[in-house]
C-alpha cells in the first residue's frame, strides 16, 4: 500500500525569479524625439481628434434623423392600425348581422349584400 505525499508548492524565491529574455526592453534607442511609445507626434495626434470629432458629429446628426423619421413613421403606423381595427370590427359586426338576417330567410337580399360588404371589409 503507497501513501501520496501531499503536494507542496514551489518556493518564494523560485516563483519571482523570472528570465529577463522573457520580456524584452522596450527602451526607444537613441534620442527620444522619434518615440511613439508615449505621445503621438502632434500632427498625427491634432489630426485623429480631428477626424473622431468629424465622425461623432456625423453620427449624431444622424441619430437625431432618425429620431425625426421613427417620429414620423410612428405616427403613420398608429393610423394605419387604427383603420385596420375600424374594418376588422365592421367587418365582424355585419358578418355576424348577416347571420342573424339569414335565420329569417325573409331578409335574404340584405343579407347578400351585408356578406359582400364584409368581405371588402376583411380583404382590405
Amino acid at each position: 500500500m503507497h501513501i501520496m505525499k501531499p503536494a507542496t508548492a514551489p518556493s518564494a524565491t523560485n516563483a519571482t525569479s523570472v528570465p529577463s529574455a522573457l520580456y524584452p526592453d522596450l527602451s526607444c534607442p537613441g534620442d527620444n524625439k522619434n518615440c511613439l511609445h508615449g505621445k503621438l507626434p502632434e500632427p498625427a495626434q491634432s489630426y485623429r481628434l480631428q477626424e473622431i470629432s468629424q465622425l461623432k458629429k456625423r453620427l449624431g446628426d444622424e441619430r437625431d434623423k432618425r429620431a425625426e423619421l421613427y417620429k414620423k413613421y410612428h405616427r403613420g403606423v398608429n393610423a394605419l392600425d387604427g383603420v385596420d381595427t375600424a374594418l376588422l370590427t365592421v367587418g365582424m359586426g355585419m358578418g355576424v348581422g348577416g347571420v342573424g338576417l339569414l335565420s329569417t330567410i325573409i331578409a335574404a337580399p340584405v343579407v347578400l349584400g351585408l356578406e359582400i360588404v364584409a368581405l371588402t371589409c376583411g380583404v382590405l
